[in-house]
């Protein structure tokens, strides 16, 4: 759910979204706009390699409605890339029907 409130929030400001991960957070940001997730608070979890601290990604909301309503299905959403990397992966897992995955590169 923070996800998606996340992203309703960012589409206001632009299309491009900057995502900045590190060991203990993640942040969005869309021009001046910016959310945190927290992993201290229970607000994201982070995994994968740390020593990249921090990993910068940049993922699209050209997809927007489709992006909500595939976050607004699953229980959690997954934010996979490689830091600078050219593609970003968002995997929407929605039980025993699969997942909605948005490639985004």
């Amino acid at each position: 759910m923070l996800f998606r409130t996340s992203i309703v929030e960012l589409n206001q400001f632009g299309v491009t979204v900057f995502a900045e991960v590190t060991d203990t957070r993640v942040t969005f940001s869309v021009g001046n706009a910016e959310v945190v997730l927290s992993k201290e608070l229970e607000q994201c979890i982070i995994g994968g390699a740390t020593n990249e601290d921090p990993v910068s990604l940049v993922f699209h909301l050209w997809c927007f409605p489709a992006m909500v309503y595939a976050s607004a299905v699953s229980d959690m959403v997954w934010l996979l890339g490689q830091s600078n990397g050219l593609h970003v992966m968002l995997n929407c897992p929605v039980g025993e029907h699969g997942n909605r995955m948005f490639y985004i590169g």
